[in-house]
């Protein structure tokens, strides 16, 4: 499975959440709250027809999200399904929380920066399959010049002059 795909089923199992128990599940990850502890197994006892592991997948996308994760502090109120508080976020839990952001910001600071050419531009090209367009870097130096309006009545100005020298003209 790639990683669209696995994206789309997290995603609509989790919108599907949201409808069934909109005071608990929330599309949007900064909206997110803690959930109550064990609420996996809660949602698996009321059969509606997930399968457990894509549920399994999708509860733990939706718990690693970084708006839950900041959603994680001390003594926040965790909520059931019916959005109604079921117990408080530990110190442990906002602990491992904050580490897995910091984890995060770290990572993505050492991530080097795309250097770019100073001749470079971004064009859209669509894939072979017309599934939408995607960024290409191109450098202006290896494609020739497209001309402009001005440009070609110059070019046909001068084409009229060497005709006329010539004496081709009619």
């Amino acid at each position: 499975m790639d990683d669209r795909a696995a994206f789309d089923f997290r995603y609509r199992v989790i919108r599907k959440l949201a409808a069934l128990f909109p005071k608990c599940f929330f599309e949007h990850s900064s909206d997110r709250l803690p959930l109550k502890v064990g609420i996996g197994h809660e949602l698996e006892a009321l059969e509606l027809q997930i399968d457990p592991q894509e549920l399994s997948y999708a509860l733990g996308w939706y718990t690693g999200s970084t708006g839950y994760l900041r959603a994680m502090k001390v003594g926040a109120a965790r909520v059931g399904l019916n959005g109604t508080p079921t117990g408080v976020v530990s110190e442990a839990d906002a602990r491992h929380a904050a580490h897995e952001i910091d984890r995060r910001q770290a990572r993505a600071a050492e991530k080097p920066a795309k250097p770019q050419a100073s001749n470079a531009v971004t064009a859209k090209r669509s894939d072979r399959a017309g599934a939408g367009a995607r960024a290409k870097v191109v450098d202006r130096k290896a494609e020739p010049k497209r001309l402009s309006l001005s440009d070609l009545r110059a070019a046909a100005r001068r084409r009229k002059r060497c005709s006329t020298k010539s004496g081709l003209s009619e």
